[in-house]
């Protein structure tokens, strides 16, 4: 269709559709460029191709579901058309795509995960269905309203895995400002994002089940207990929480990590020193 052929079209003059992962010569590089003075005007054209690929994505998806759900009720009795529209309104939106809009969808995923891309999410949110909640969550984590996205992720589509990966990408996205920061004059100064994982926690304990979203929160310090501010995040814990809730899952292998990261110093250290005294 015309809408495929544009599509793979901004794809590949976007620079998106190869797949390929920057060597870390090549992300270096890209760094030191980002230091350059910007034009705006190239910019702004850059930033409408990126907005025409999203729009052109969200309109197959949008177009492909309503047809998937006019086949549905065509061909289904009448007794049970009531029921395939319940199916379609399930949380779990990509379960009722096309072969065609779940290949729309995967993309527009992609895209808005993509670091470089320049789109500009306000026009884009709202004209997002409100059903499409990973697609919402990616736009809204572009316009920096990360707990909102945490909500949909965690309380509507009540997967905590998924929104550990969100913060997970989060994390790698600081890692890499971070490192950009070398090749410019300024240096970042403000560490407001700087531990992506405290709004997942807050996010759980504020989810109205208390006892879920404790249990949820412990396990996010568990998982991630190497990357975050543990100590931030305890401190946001119920203070009548037992010790023994997160002794366990938490205390007892952040103990034995620390434990273990003694010793391996001890042994450079007694090996260093025999290597000195040789």
């Amino acid at each position: 269709s015309g809408r495929s052929l544009a599509v793979t079209y901004l794809e590949s003059a976007i620079g998106i559709s190869t797949g390929r992962q920057a060597s870390a010569a090549s992300s270096t590089e890209q760094d030191a460029f980002d230091a350059l003075p910007s034009d705006k005007a190239v910019e702004e054209r850059i930033a409408d191709l990126h907005d025409e690929l999203a729009f052109l994505l969200l309109e197959g998806m949008i177009s492909e579901r309503r047809e998937v759900a006019s086949t549905a009720t065509t061909t289904t009795e009448e007794g049970d058309a009531t029921e395939a529209k319940q199916d379609t309104d399930s949380t779990d939106e990509a379960e009722h795509d096309s072969e065609l809009g779940a290949l729309y969808r995967g993309k527009l995923r992609r895209f808005l995960s993509w670091p470089n891309a320049k789109v500009r999410p306000e026009q884009l949110l709202k004209m997002t269905p409100p059903e499409f909640h990973r697609e919402r969550a990616l736009v809204l984590g572009r316009l920096g309203r990360h707990d909102d996205a945490l909500r949909i992720l965690y309380c509507d589509l009540r997967d905590l895995d998924m929104a550990l990966e969100y913060c997970d990408v989060r994390c790698e996205q600081w890692e890499s400002k971070k490192r950009r920061s070398r090749f410019r004059a300024s240096t970042i100064t403000d560490d407001s994002e700087s531990d992506p994982y405290l709004p997942l926690v807050k996010v759980a304990l504020a989810s109205g089940d208390q006892k879920e979203g404790v249990d949820a929160a412990i396990k996010v310090l568990s998982l991630r207990r190497d990357v975050m501010d543990c100590g931030a995040a305890l401190r946001l814990l119920p203070g009548d929480l037992p010790l023994s809730r997160i002794a366990r899952p938490f205390l007892i292998p952040a103990v034995v990590d620390e434990e273990s990261e003694v010793r391996q110093m001890k042994v450079t250290a007694a090996l260093l020193r025999a290597s000195y005294v040789r």
